[in-house]
């Protein structure tokens, strides 16, 4: 079972409060009083402090003073009630002055309880009491708090410091980040972790560099001895050496932008930085942390749990396929990339010795999938081939009859990301039998639990980044392996050797939120229905692509477990401006997807700046049908006609 540590509401669990306060005496005598009385409490002098705890300790209640000095109390109380898991906590204010303050009328709404100091503390644990037992029960599985105005520049989302995705609330903010504009990275704790390095490694990272004394190096850390090894082998730099402390593994190289990018990218591509929860723990246990955040964590086997899902998740649909795969089956990986990365590993490690080093792309696929085909294969020049239309199965033939001997592999999503097309994955999956290719198959737009791809499949790849750890604060992946193929003993061994271990405590916490896994599928089915039929009438967007599109609708019902098993990503183009689309929409903006909460991004300039920045790259974006100015949107748990308003509200 999971443990219930700062769950507000849940059964067993001690209330935890927040005393924000720069008077520090006062809050010395209610951190006492309030511990006496059997909570967890934690004090903060100051807005920032303050933030920082509410995310990491996720109270129950706060109870704020509206008067410290500037303008800081009713940022900060804006601030946490805009947050789509703050937002829904209780608030208790405090005023310094004897009649009530402009700050206090500007931060408390009506419902809030104000004390004038000095007041009677058994008045006020009498009211915390009062608040914290009409507190509404809620679960981790609860809906997010509805859209918030507007989530400021840098946020988390959902709020957590692993959260795996941050505000980005303006195109020009967006794109100021993918320029890495110094000003704006300054004011970017988290983001995608593969993407933006978790300020918990770099915080690790410059206390390691101080203490082995790294002057003029840089210090990139890795997920295990093994990464660094590979990274080193990557750089080929007489220069690189490898690094450990304790547990801690990495490499080193002299301070050299090119270098670093080069580090920094197949980090990127195949998943190896050090986790962000590995990192805290060891800053934890050096004393640079007094300890690491409080979370709701499974408190039993995390791996079983985890895979009690996932077993459930592939079981086949069809009477011709009965076998559901083994817990030997379900490889467990730190990210989905790593997962592609090990799929693909494993596949050339098994194809190579029958001189199969060749890899197809079947239609446009995530960025660091297409990275690791087009450079990590021996000959990368004429390895790669690339074939756009995911509905020419006559060109897959070609291919495979002109070059089948040296094909290792064929790589596709279904359906495709960001434009959700689909194969006709059966069709091509007799191909690629008959002509010796295995075929690697990522079902992670639409989740294991819509589709039904295993049969279909040597091995299949997915991000349990995406439903799975639906809290939005773990990242981690999944290769499946399909026992009834031709090499499926191989494919295993293979596979299993080349992924990266993940860490205990991300398991555990995969394993707290993976139960709402199946219940967010069903409710996003058919809420995205509902949204794609709004848009589809709306005069202001252009064209609307969902998996039921036509065109491709017939291919992914062959797939589908039932007929409403529409997922919940919807892209779609304008017939205004993007920016005065993107700037007005309140839902929160940012990287990633899949999370409780609906998540929208102008996805292009998210995964694939480098094209949209300039005319040439814009070309090839167009030739092959995406337009740059797409924006994805991922349904979260909101009422559907919550979404819709907000979307309407942009659209004008």
């Amino acid at each position: 079972m999971a443990s219930t540590t700062n769950v507000p509401g849940a059964a067993g669990s001690i209330p935890t409060i927040l005393v924000v306060d720069s008077d520090e005496p006062l809050c010395s005598t209610l951190k006492a009083s309030f511990r006496a009385g059997g909570y967890h409490v934690f004090c903060a002098s100051d807005p920032g402090t303050a933030w920082d705890m509410a995310r990491r300790h996720l109270p129950d209640l706060i109870i704020c003073d509206v008067d410290m000095p500037g303008k800081g109390s009713p940022l900060l109380l804006k601030e946490l009630r805009s947050d789509p898991v703050l937002g829904s906590r209780q608030y208790v204010l405090m005023s310094g002055k004897g009649e009530p303050s402009d700050s206090s009328a500007d931060v408390a709404p009506g419902q809030d309880d104000t004390f004038q100091k000095p007041f009677a503390l058994a008045e006020l644990f009498q009211c915390v009491a009062a608040r914290l037992s009409s507190t509404p029960k809620i679960s981790p599985a609860g809906r997010p708090a509805e859209f918030p105005d507007s989530l400021p520049l840098g946020r988390p989302i959902p709020g957590g410091p692993h959260s795996v995705s941050c505000s980005l609330p303006t195109l020009q903010d967006l794109i100021r980040y993918e320029e890495k504009d110094p000003a704006l990275m300054a004011r970017i704790t988290v983001g995608y972790p593969r993407f933006v390095v978790h300020r918990f490694v770099r915080q690790l990272g410059a206390e390691l560099a101080r203490l082995h004394k790294l002057t003029g190096r840089t210090l990139w850390l890795t997920s295990s001895a093994r990464m660094a090894d590979e990274l080193a082998e990557y750089l080929a730099d007489d220069d690189v050496f490898i690094f450990m402390h304790g547990r801690i593994h990495g490499i080193t190289h002299p301070d050299n932008p090119d270098v670093a990018t080069r580090a920094n990218t197949f980090l990127q591509h195949v998943g190896g930085f050090l986790s962000s929860r590995e990192a805290e723990d060891a800053l934890a246990e050096m004393g640079v942390l007094a300890h690491a955040g409080a979370e709701p964590l499974f408190a039993g086997d995390a791996a079983a749990e985890v895979r009690r899902v996932l077993h459930h998740a592939f079981l086949s649909s069809r009477r011709t396929f009965s076998a559901g795969p083994g817990d030997a089956d379900l490889l467990l990986a730190p990210s989905g990339m790593n997962a592609v990365y090990a799929a693909f590993r494993g596949v050339s490690i098994v194809q190579a010795a029958r001189g199969r080093t060749a890899w197809v792309q079947l239609g446009w696929l995530y960025r660091d999938t297409m990275a690791i085909l087009k450079k990590f294969t021996p000959h990368p020049a004429q390895d790669y081939i690339h074939l756009p239309n995911v509905g020419d199965l006559d060109a897959v033939e070609r291919v495979l009859a002109e070059h089948g001997p040296r094909i290792a592999g064929l790589v596709t999503e279904v359906p495709t990301n960001p434009l959700l097309q689909t194969c006709d994955l059966p069709a091509l999956a007799a191909l690629a039998r008959r002509h010796g290719v295995r075929l690697i198959v990522d079902p992670t737009i639409a989740s294991p639990f819509n589709l039904d791809v295993l049969e279909f499949a040597d091995l299949v790849v997915t991000s349990l980044t995406k439903y799975a750890a639906n809290e939005g604060d773990v990242i981690a992946g999944l290769v499946v392996v399909n026992s009834a193929s031709p090499d499926a003993g191989a494919l295993r061994s293979a596979v299993a050797a080349q992924l990266e271990p993940v860490y205990h405590r991300d398991l555990a916490r995969l394993a707290a939120e993976i139960g709402a896994f199946e219940p967010l599928i069903t409710h996003t089915n058919a809420t995205t229905a509902r949204v794609v039929e709004f848009l589809q009438k709306h005069p202001a967007v252009r064209q609307v692509y969902w998996p039921l599109q036509p065109g491709s609708r017939a291919n992914y019902l062959k797939l589908a477990r039932h007929a409403d098993a529409a997922g919940a990503m919807i892209s779609f183009t304008l017939n205004i401006p993007l920016e005065k689309f993107y700037d007005r929409v309140r839902i929160p903006k940012g990287p990633s997807f899949g999370m409780k909460n609906s998540l929208l991004c102008p996805f292009l300039y998210i995964a694939h700046y480098d094209l949209v920045s300039h005319p040439a790259g814009r070309a090839e974006l167009l030739a092959n049908g995406l337009d740059p100015e797409l924006i994805r949107l991922s349904v979260g748990l909101e009422p559907a006609e919550k979404i819709i308003a907000v979307l309407a509200e942009a659209l004008g």
